[in-house]
């Protein structure tokens, strides 16, 4: 008699859980709009792409003899040009 008591409560216990859904989020599954995202990447972008920019004109300024760097600083306000303005 306990050993079928106790397997009608444990069976109970189980149906009442399987039966119950899972709280579900009530909000919109899609992301942020493409243009949304696009933004805020391209402004993240941008201000690396600013710091690198401030660098290399730092170092072109503080060795003007240095090929590469006015190439390096003139390859960046490309960029910056192209992808941020």
């Amino acid at each position: 008699m306990k050993r079928t008591a106790l397997l009608s409560v444990a069976v109970l216990l189980v149906a009442t859980s399987c039966d119950e859904n899972p709280e579900r989020p009530r909000g919109p599954l899609t992301g942020p709009s493409g243009s949304v995202t696009a933004a805020g990447a391209s402004s993240t972008v941008c201000l690396a792409y600013g710091k690198e920019l401030a660098g290399a004109q730092a170092q072109a300024a503080a060795r003007p003899g240095v090929p590469g760097l006015q190439q390096r600083v003139d390859a960046l306000n490309a960029v910056i040009a192209d992808a941020c303005r």
